[in-house]
């Protein structure tokens, strides 16, 4: 959600919190085979912990997990979040696998850990109408597997997605 976010108002406060919250998940419930577990290793009062990767009523938390994994690398370029996916979907083979309609949720990861990921960069004024008519275009399309950036020029250093992209010819 705070990456859906962030592709809604471009507000970096949305990033930093969720990368905040990955290395929380990570750290409580993250499996060094890969994926995640439901319960912390903390809860002493459980016999085993789970970990599945099949959707049910809800999409499945691991292949969410997966597709948040990859956002995050590809807005911020550290591999420890591209490692943790591959990882994640390693873990996983078997059982998509053996039963792929009910991974939908996983296979989509897959298919996010597979295409060539778009990573869109936009460098304007905010308060340019063809900045804001470019960011309103790109909100209203269905991008699959792609990230969408924007900073203004005198901040574009900000985030690694935008460093070193430049308005072109004045215009975003």
């Amino acid at each position: 959600g705070l990456l859906a976010l962030y592709e809604a108002d471009f507000d970096s406060a949305w990033l930093v919190l969720a990368q905040k919250i990955q290395n929380i998940q990570d750290g409580r419930l993250g499996d060094d085979e890969g994926g995640y577990f439901y319960t912390s290793s903390e809860d002493k009062s459980l016999i085993r912990r789970s970990k599945d990767y099949h959707d049910g009523a809800k999409p499945n938390s691991n292949g969410v997990a997966v597709l948040n994994l990859m956002k995050l690398y590809h807005f911020t370029f550290e591999k420890r979040f591209f490692e943790k996916a591959k990882k994640s979907l390693l873990n996983a083979v078997a059982d998509v696998s053996a039963y792929p309609s009910a991974h939908s949720q996983l296979l989509m990861a897959v298919d996010a850990y597979l295409d060539r990921f778009k990573e869109i960069a936009v460098i304007g004024q905010a308060d340019d109408p063809q900045t804001r008519k470019l960011l309103a275009f790109l909100g209203a399309e269905f991008l699959p597997n792609a990230v969408v950036a924007f900073s203004e020029p005198d901040h574009a250093d900000s985030l690694p997605l935008t460093k070193g992209c430049v308005m072109k010819e004045g215009k975003p």
